[in-house]
Protein backbone atom coordinates (compact mmCIF):
# COMPACT_ATOMS: atom_id res chain seq x y z
CA UNK A 1 0.00 0.00 0.00
CA UNK A 2 2.92 2.52 0.86
CA UNK A 3 5.49 1.19 -2.05
CA UNK A 4 3.54 3.97 -4.10
CA UNK A 5 3.56 6.81 -2.46
CA UNK A 6 5.44 9.78 -3.52
CA UNK A 7 7.63 11.67 -1.29
CA UNK A 8 8.74 14.80 -1.79
CA UNK A 9 11.98 16.17 -0.16
CA UNK A 10 12.34 14.53 2.99
CA UNK A 11 14.83 17.77 4.00
CA UNK A 12 13.73 20.89 3.61
CA UNK A 13 16.43 23.78 4.72
CA UNK A 14 15.41 25.71 7.48
CA UNK A 15 17.42 28.98 6.15
CA UNK A 16 14.75 28.96 3.27
CA UNK A 17 12.24 29.50 6.02
CA UNK A 18 14.12 31.94 7.77
CA UNK A 19 14.21 34.34 4.62
CA UNK A 20 10.09 33.41 3.65
CA UNK A 21 9.41 34.62 7.48
CA UNK A 22 12.18 37.86 7.12
CA UNK A 23 10.86 38.54 3.76
CA UNK A 24 7.22 38.29 4.97
CA UNK A 25 7.90 40.30 8.36
CA UNK A 26 9.66 43.27 6.19
CA UNK A 27 6.25 43.21 4.53
CA UNK A 28 4.13 43.26 7.15
CA UNK A 29 6.14 45.98 9.02
CA UNK A 30 6.14 48.26 5.88
CA UNK A 31 2.46 47.95 4.98
CA UNK A 32 1.83 49.08 9.35
CA UNK A 33 4.26 52.21 9.12
CA UNK A 34 2.30 53.53 5.99
CA UNK A 35 -0.91 52.65 7.60
CA UNK A 36 0.15 55.13 10.61
CA UNK A 37 1.42 57.37 8.63
CA UNK A 38 -1.38 57.61 6.18
CA UNK A 39 -3.86 57.63 9.42
CA UNK A 40 -1.95 60.86 10.70
CA UNK A 41 -2.05 62.98 7.34
CA UNK A 42 -5.74 61.43 7.49
CA UNK A 43 -6.82 62.64 10.50
CA UNK A 44 -8.84 66.19 10.74
CA UNK A 45 -6.83 68.15 13.62
CA UNK A 46 -8.93 71.16 13.90
CA UNK A 47 -8.75 73.75 15.87
CA UNK A 48 -12.14 75.31 16.03
CA UNK A 49 -12.07 77.97 13.32
CA UNK A 50 -14.54 80.59 14.57
CA UNK A 51 -13.27 80.58 17.85
CA UNK A 52 -9.44 81.26 16.68
CA UNK A 53 -9.40 85.26 15.85
CA UNK A 54 -5.77 86.65 16.08
CA UNK A 55 -7.78 90.04 17.37
CA UNK A 56 -9.34 88.11 19.95
CA UNK A 57 -5.79 86.18 21.04
CA UNK A 58 -3.98 90.09 20.51
CA UNK A 59 -5.81 92.42 21.78
CA UNK A 60 -6.21 92.75 26.06
CA UNK A 61 -9.55 92.43 27.43
CA UNK A 62 -11.03 95.42 28.58
CA UNK A 63 -11.29 95.75 32.46
CA UNK A 64 -12.76 98.45 34.44
CA UNK A 65 -10.99 100.60 36.94
CA UNK A 66 -12.38 99.88 40.43
CA UNK A 67 -14.23 102.36 41.65
CA UNK A 68 -12.62 104.08 44.97
CA UNK A 69 -13.89 103.49 48.02
CA UNK A 70 -14.96 106.44 50.07
CA UNK A 71 -12.76 107.25 52.74
CA UNK A 72 -13.82 106.66 56.28
CA UNK A 73 -14.20 109.93 58.83
CA UNK A 74 -12.65 108.60 61.90
CA UNK A 75 -12.99 111.14 64.79
CA UNK A 76 -9.81 112.74 66.26
CA UNK A 77 -8.23 111.73 69.09
CA UNK A 78 -6.72 114.55 71.08
CA UNK A 79 -3.74 113.04 72.86
CA UNK A 80 -0.26 114.04 73.73
CA UNK A 81 2.54 111.68 72.45
CA UNK A 82 5.46 112.14 73.44
CA UNK A 83 8.79 112.38 71.26
CA UNK A 84 10.30 109.97 72.89
CA UNK A 85 10.06 106.11 71.89
CA UNK A 86 8.49 103.93 74.10
CA UNK A 87 9.07 100.27 74.41
CA UNK A 88 5.98 97.93 73.62
CA UNK A 89 7.50 94.74 74.08
CA UNK A 90 9.60 93.33 77.01
CA UNK A 91 12.68 92.73 74.62
CA UNK A 92 15.68 93.05 75.55
CA UNK A 93 18.34 95.83 73.98
CA UNK A 94 21.37 94.39 72.04
CA UNK A 95 23.56 96.38 74.26
CA UNK A 96 22.38 95.31 77.50
CA UNK A 97 24.38 91.93 78.96
CA UNK A 98 21.83 88.81 79.69
CA UNK A 99 22.54 86.52 82.61
CA UNK A 100 22.48 83.00 81.04
CA UNK A 101 21.07 80.52 83.78
CA UNK A 102 23.34 77.64 84.55
CA UNK A 103 20.64 75.20 85.35
CA UNK A 104 17.15 74.20 84.20
CA UNK A 105 14.72 75.46 86.31
CA UNK A 106 11.19 73.69 86.92
CA UNK A 107 9.83 76.04 89.23
CA UNK A 108 7.56 78.43 87.42
CA UNK A 109 8.24 81.99 86.81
Amino acid sequence: MFEKMIESESGTRAGDRGRYFLVSALAVGALFITAVAFSLYAADFDLGVSDLEISRMVAPEIVEPPKAEPAKETPQQTSTKSAEPTRTDHIAQIDEHQKTPTAVSVTPS
